[in-house]
């Protein structure tokens, strides 16, 4: 059976309950299901999301459902991607995150 088919009826959806949910065509849902069409990343992401299982159970590439729960990240492995995702950006856009992160640290109940 269709692992998606069978996490929508384990929540007792219909296909166009469920197409309505996830804001996905209901035919398209329905191409997924009989495997006629390969899903788009985008909606794995939000088939993920919305059943809390990983991308490789929907696949059939897993048996487990569960998430693999990422370790913390590192201080030099946010500075790597922090830099990554603001490359090219203008210098008030650096400046917006910039404040952001202020507006973080000052949230942090710790300090």
């Amino acid at each position: 059976m269709n692992r998606l088919r069978e996490l929508r009826n384990e929540k007792r959806l219909t296909l166009r309950e469920m197409a309505e949910i996830i804001r996905i065509d209901k035919s398209t849902l329905s191409r997924y299901e009989r495997g006629e069409q390969e899903i788009k990343a985008s909606d794995l992401t939000l088939f993920c999301d919305f059943f809390c299982v990983s991308a490789d159970y929907i696949l059939g590439n897993s048996a487990s459902k569960s998430i693999a729960v990422p370790s913390p990240i590192q201080p030099n492995e946010a500075l790597i991607a922090l830099h990554d995702q603001t490359e090219g950006l203008s210098e008030e856009q650096l400046k917006q995150v910039i404040s952001y992160v202020q507006f973080l640290k000052s949230q942090d109940p710790k300090k």
